[in-house]
């Protein structure tokens, strides 16, 4: 055994009966044993009028209020009654007194331990503990690959025990075995093989996620038949007991209360945001990956019917799977690295009867996919010191901290599965320089919340009734119209420029003009109300941007608060000035609608 796992051990390990017996003689004026002297219960701390317990028979933390703590059955709950006699009882038998004596040791012990934050307890999956890694397999914890019983550590986390999982770090897959996980992963239907080497990464990071400083999620794209719900299959397969699995219209509020203190991943199949409402809640799950990324102090903070405030942080990996893409946000697309499928054909789906599904069926069999799993939490700590050091390697390839963060994760979790040793300098080059990063550089250049919103609104189909023409166009295309005088391509020829214009208005839109040499003329500016009822009810209600889009516009380059009303679709507004032209081309749009 190492030296630190043997510290670690000693550290945690509770005092056997002996240690009671010699401090009870040395301090003959105390009667009753400290709290880490018995076998039965551990004080934690208090919080207002609650106080805590770690039972060694249950081995959960209970909460007690000062009035449960004068209650037999409660203190029994703690230790057996024997033990409450004989140390309690004297020649009076467990009386009312010796209750009260009872519950007057257990608060003031409470009170010396000072308050107990139990956001310090933690769940069942991989955590770091000081300098050891812990895993937590329910009814007992994998400290540095030893197994031991569940006890609480001399550090502020707690254990507690939760549904057992059944898991080893014997007898780990060798790297020629783990290279069936990576064929598999090479046979997938991906756009790109890039896209197959980040899947097999994440893999290997959804088993440590409470160990990782940065936790990467990634999203299936891909139509329908193409093999999504197959390849999560098989990653729920390679999980095992360790990955929750979500469907269709699981909240984030349901998600929260089913990790609780976990750090387990979650697999979420058909993620659809195909309406209104179904579109807000995936917002919510959204808005719970963003939190998980980082490894920050900071908590999501919410209240409650009760009055009282609640507060978690997830800790977990999270594997998305859907036809339609829901990331929106800037702040997501830098989080989720989306991970591309072709569309099913026949080349395509014999390449799955004959290659792909031979192959989940080894990597899906029980000991394998037990022995997958050895092998990661044998090599947690390489995993960690592997991510770090891609991350560190992608400087060049990625300024941006955040990519880095995301793509060293999954290329240093990829290289766990494959490699025994740390990857060299030579080694990292070779996948970075080999793997294609366009998507994530167009990730890191182009976006932006408020291109982003600018964009949703532009490719909006709204509904045109002209005079002579009737129809649905975007509202990209109606400002083009407008601002090459009615000559654009790809506009139906009925299509009369009042109709145009008269659209715009009652989105709360208009093309800037003014009078240059005596002839109204374009400025290349387009007006955007900072608040309308059609553009907010039937343009951005279903975007991530449903109220306040002019708090985002002005932050696009070159554009301008207009300080005074202005007459839009018949109505006076304060709105925005968002430019779409080049200053050195007059009425040269550079937005491409």
């Amino acid at each position: 055994m190492s030296n630190k796992v043997e510290s670690l051990l000693d550290r945690i390990t509770i005092k056997p009966p002996e240690a009671k017996e010699r401090k009870r003689r040395e301090k003959p004026t105390v009667t009753v044993s400290p709290p880490e002297a018995n076998l039965h219960f551990r004080s934690l701390g208090y919080n207002g009028d609650k106080f805590y317990f770690f039972t060694t028979a249950g081995k959960q933390v209970r909460e007690l209020s000062a009035s449960k703590l004068s209650r037999e059955t409660e203190l029994f709950t703690l230790a057996p009654m024997d033990w409450w006699e004989r140390e309690f009882a004297l020649d009076q038998g467990f009386s009312r007194q010796a209750v009260k004596m009872a519950a007057n040791f257990l608060i003031q012990n409470c009170y010396q331990k000072g308050v107990f934050n139990a956001d310090n307890k933690r769940g069942r999956g991989a955590w770091c503990d000081g300098e050891s890694i812990i895993v937590h397999a329910g009814d007992r914890l994998f400290i540095d690959n030893r197994e031991t019983d569940l006890v609480i550590a001399d550090t502020d986390a707690v254990y507690e025990c939760e549904p057992r999982i059944e898991i080893t770090t014997d007898n780990p897959l060798t790297t020629d075995e783990s290279k069936r996980v990576w064929d598999w992963a090479m046979s997938l239907n991906f756009e790109k093989q890039t896209h197959s080497v980040l899947l097999l990464g994440w893999l290997s990071c959804a088993l440590a996620g409470g160990a990782l400083n940065w936790r990467p999620h990634i999203f299936l794209n891909g139509s329908k038949g193409c093999g999504k719900s197959s390849i999560l299959d098989t990653m729920l397969h390679l999980l095992g007991g360790f990955a929750i699995a979500a469907k269709g219209d699981t909240s984030a509020a349901g998600l929260r209360q089913v990790l609780q203190n976990s750090a387990l991943p979650v697999l979420f199949d058909e993620a659809e945001s195909d309406s209104i409402r179904a579109q807000a809640k995936m917002d919510d799950v959204l808005s719970l990956m963003r939190h998980a990324s980082a490894n920050l102090e900071a908590r999501v903070i919410k209240g409650s019917s009760g009055g009282q405030a609640s507060s978690y942080a997830v800790r977990s990996c999270f594997c998305l799977s859907a036809i339609r893409d829901p990331i929106k946000q800037a702040a997501d697309m830098s989080r989720i690295t989306t991970l591309s499928l072709k569309n099913s054909n026949y080349q395509s789906s014999e390449k799955q009867r004959t290659v792909t599904q031979p192959l989940a069926d080894v990597i899906c069999d029980k000991s394998f996919a037990s022995r997958f799993r050895a092998r990661v939490f044998s090599r947690l700590p390489q995993l960690l010191e592997s991510i770090q050091l891609f991350t560190d390697a992608l400087k060049e390839t990625f300024p941006d901290s955040r990519m880095r963060d995301q793509i060293g994760a999954l290329l240093g979790g990829m290289w766990v599965v494959i490699y025994d040793e740390l990857p060299t300098h030579e080694q990292m080059n070779y996948y970075i320089q080999n793997l294609h990063w366009s998507d994530q550089h167009d990730i890191v250049e182009s976006a932006s919340d408020e291109q982003a919103c600018l964009d949703a609104m532009l490719n909006t189909n709204v509904r045109v009734d002209g005079d002579e023409w009737r129809g649905d166009m975007s509202i990209g295309l109606l400002v083009e119209f407008v601002m090459s005088g009615g000559t654009s391509i790809g506009v139906p020829e009925k299509l009369r420029m009042t109709d145009a214009k008269r659209t715009l208005g009652m989105y709360g839109m208009k093309v800037e003009d003014q009078m240059i040499e005596g002839a109204l003329s374009v400025t290349g500016r387009l007006l955007v109300a900072n608040a309308n009822g059609m553009l907010q009810r039937k343009v951005m209600a279903v975007t991530s941007w449903p109220s306040g889009w002019n708090k985002l516009l002005i932050r696009l380059q070159g554009a301008e608060k207009i300080n005074k009303t202005v007459k839009i679709g018949g109505t006076a507004c304060r709105c925005i000035a968002v430019p779409l032209t080049d200053d050195n081309q007059a009425n040269d749009v550079c937005y491409q609608f």
